[in-house]
């Protein structure tokens, strides 16, 4: 939320005559100041069918486009004032809801939820036509700013480059004709191109694992496991992580979600890697949390405060996990199992007695003044450092062990900080040398980049690191990066390159089925 100084500032401008875009929530003197009509918060559940997208009302906004927008809840609002109402919520069925979803004013509009941006290039074309209303010429702005951007990277790209030369051709010519939507994405299809010519192209390896880690349990929005996963096949993945099951897995999805999603997957042709959330249980219902707090069962920090998170060195939380996946592995016929949160949170915890006890064992030693004696900078800190890899480490070989041994032949995997060093240091993840000793199949380090340069430099130092990526699946950021479609062929470009053994992106969402994979997995 806006402050007092910030609302203030705003309402200087509108005084003024400037025109102000509202997003979402905003103070009563901005909907004085604005006359807009209040706002009732309505959740998207609470509809026939959930919210899906947004269309603009035909004939107001030139050059807009409907976009994918799927708000799990808005500020419902009717329109019965002067107001303007340019676009329009529509529902997953492709029904117009007749909730507004922008509304104009004299001095700016209201958009009545927060933009997500899952639809770049269709919502810009919206906003910035919503825009133009109060500023004309901002198109041809727009377009003059693609333009000079491609014209400068083209020339100084130092060699000619066809496609890129036709798509700067074709700007060229648009603007002159003042199509400025056209040659605004000529441009842009210029840039793009010329990032891809800076990429070598390598084909995939054979067996190549395209994957995706979803967290729902239930699919996509609006689909079931068997349409999710088809659609997942039909785009050319070949490997889906699920989220189902934790420290305390529910046995409705056990029960239910969890067959579905395996005969879907087996059905799709997928190999199902079951995501296992191992200690981290911030995201369990408030009473389960609240055993393990009274069972003297959750990390403690520094403060002496208790957190979310399983003490690794508890004997009970152990058992625990192993016991979890050695019964999910013998009851459900999984190609994998996945660890996810197999770490500390970070260098702060855990300094619970029983954490200090072993610490004491391995050294040989008391150790007074703990915890501040093993923290950074302190006598202890490097052999507590080593201390936290060995308890995770061998964690990790315990859940490896059970889930072996209740299915041979299933493959062990964990989702890993990219940075090994760093990951020793401030969370105890070994995972180098968890692959060194065969302990996981492979690992999935967390390689959200925005850039394929800031990509491939994470896959360069991971190759030294282990001396080769055949037992690496790069995680791409699709999602926690918003990623172009063209971005996320130069990561996956970038991950045969390096000779990994494919790549799996987080996460799988509507974007992602329906925006960026068609057409993109098979090249």
């Amino acid at each position: 939320a806006a402050s007092a100084g910030q609302n203030n500032a705003v309402l200087s401008c509108l005084k003024r005559g400037s025109k102000v875009g509202l997003f979402y929530a905003h103070s009563p003197m901005l909907t004085a100041a604005m006359e807009l009509p209040a706002g009732k918060f309505l959740k998207s559940t609470a509809l026939p069918q959930p919210l899906a997208a947004i269309q603009p009302e035909a004939g107001l906004l030139p050059g807009s486009r409907a976009f994918r927008q799927q708000s799990g809840a808005f500020l419902a609002v009717q329109n019965r004032g002067r107001l303007k109402t340019t676009a329009w919520w529509m529902d997953s069925a492709g029904r117009n809801t007749r909730w507004p979803a922008i509304l104009e004013a004299d001095n700016g509009f209201w958009f009545t939820h927060v933009f997500l941006n899952q639809d770049r290039e269709n919502a810009f074309c919206t906003l910035l036509a919503q825009m133009e209303r109060f500023l004309p010429g901002l198109s041809r702005a727009a377009a003059a700013t693609a333009l000079n951007r491609a014209r400068f990277a083209y020339h100084n790209h130092g060699r000619t480059a066809g496609p890129a030369a036709a798509a700067l051709e074709q700007a060229e010519k648009a603007y002159r004709q003042q199509l400025f939507g056209p040659s605004r994405e000529a441009a842009e299809s210029c840039l793009s191109l010329l990032r891809d010519a800076d990429i070598p192209r390598t084909p995939p390896r054979q067996n190549e694992v395209r994957a995706v880690w979803s967290r729902s349990t239930s699919g996509l929005p609006g689909q079931d496991w068997f349409q999710t996963a088809r659609t997942l096949a039909a785009n050319g993945g070949n490997a889906l992580f699920p989220n189902m099951i934790n420290a305390w897995p529910e046995e409705q999805v056990l029960q239910k979600q969890l067959p579905a999603c395996l005969a879907a997957a087996r059905d799709n042709g997928l190999a199902l890697h079951l995501w296992f959330s191992c200690l981290g249980v911030a995201d369990l219902p408030p009473a389960k949390r609240k055993w393990f707090a009274e069972n003297n069962l959750l990390q403690i920090n520094d403060s002496g405060v208790a957190i979310p998170w399983l003490c690794p060195t508890r004997p009970y939380n152990r058992q625990l996990l192993a016991s979890i996946a050695a019964k999910v592995a013998k009851a459900y016929p999984i190609a994998g199992l996945h660890l996810d949160l197999i770490r500390y949170p970070g260098s702060q915890s855990c300094f619970c007695p029983e954490c200090r006890k072993a610490f004491e064992k391995y050294l040989g030693r008391s150790v007074h003044g703990f915890p501040g004696m093993v923290l950074p900078g302190n006598p202890y800190s490097s052999p507590w450092q080593e201390f936290r890899c060995r308890q995770i480490t061998s964690l990790v070989q315990e859940i490896a062990r059970a889930a072996r041994t209740a299915r041979p032949g299933i493959l062990l995997s964990a989702a890993v900080y990219p940075d090994w060093q760093s990951a020793r240091s401030s969370v105890g993840q070994d995972w180098v040398n968890w692959q060194k000793q065969l302990l996981l199949d492979f690992v999935c380090p967390m390689n959200y980049r925005a850039t394929a340069s800031l990509f491939a430099g994470d896959l360069a130092r991971q190759k030294q690191q282990l001396g080769h990526l055949n037992a690496l699946l790069p995680g791409i950021g699709v999602s926690s990066e918003r990623l172009s479609k063209d971005e996320l062929a130069r990561q996956i470009q970038c991950c045969r390159n390096a000779g990994a053994m494919g790549f799996i992106l987080f996460e799988y969402t509507p974007r992602e089925a329906c925006d960026l994979l068609p057409g993109l997995l098979q090249k």
